[in-house]
């Protein structure tokens, strides 16, 4: 039975950390133990399925210790599509069908490549100094413009973060 890599280091130390909270290890969710060690016992009962979903599929492809965080921040749709991924491979282990939902960013990216777009040399010459512009890169290599988002002042500030570094 899979356990944090940490509780695998010391079975018997996690064994007793467990007993003593009185939480118990169940096979079909090995690590809901850990992350009630964690956040507590009562902590929102989602995320912490969500969390140790995330532990499990973490596991499931061989993360390093420590780098759970790295992974989920890479990984498609984030924590959220690290649980759909997992979730689908456990139906399928199950002989169940995968049901294929989207990942939210494949969800925007649906919408996003529906929407009509324009030239980059559509945009306005006037407005303010600084303006964010969403583009799409079509299969041709083409930079088109879906449209602008111009007021929004603090996505306009973490975008301006990210570029300069």
């Amino acid at each position: 039975m899979p356990r944090s890599l940490a509780a695998q280091a010391e079975p018997d130390a996690f064994e007793a950390l467990v007993a003593e909270a009185g939480l118990a290890v169940q096979e079909r969710a090995p690590m809901t133990p850990v992350v009630k060690l964690v956040f507590g016992a009562d902590y929102d009962k989602t995320r912490l399925t969500e969390y140790a979903s995330a532990l499990s599929h973490g596991h499931r492809l061989g993360v390093g210790f420590g780098a759970l965080g790295d992974f989920l921040a890479g990984a498609n749709g984030g924590l959220k599509g690290v649980v759909q991924a997992e979730r689908a491979l456990k139906r399928e282990e199950a002989g169940k069908p995968a049901a294929g939902r989207e990942t939210p960013r494949e969800a925007l990216s649906r919408k996003l490549r529906k929407l009509d777009h324009r030239p980059l040399a559509a945009v306005e010459a006037e407005g303010r100094e600084f303006t964010l512009l969403v583009a799409r890169r079509l299969p041709t290599g083409e930079v088109v413009l879906l449209g602008e988002v111009g007021d929004d002042v603090p996505m306009l500030e973490r975008a301006a973060r990210k570029l300069l570094g």
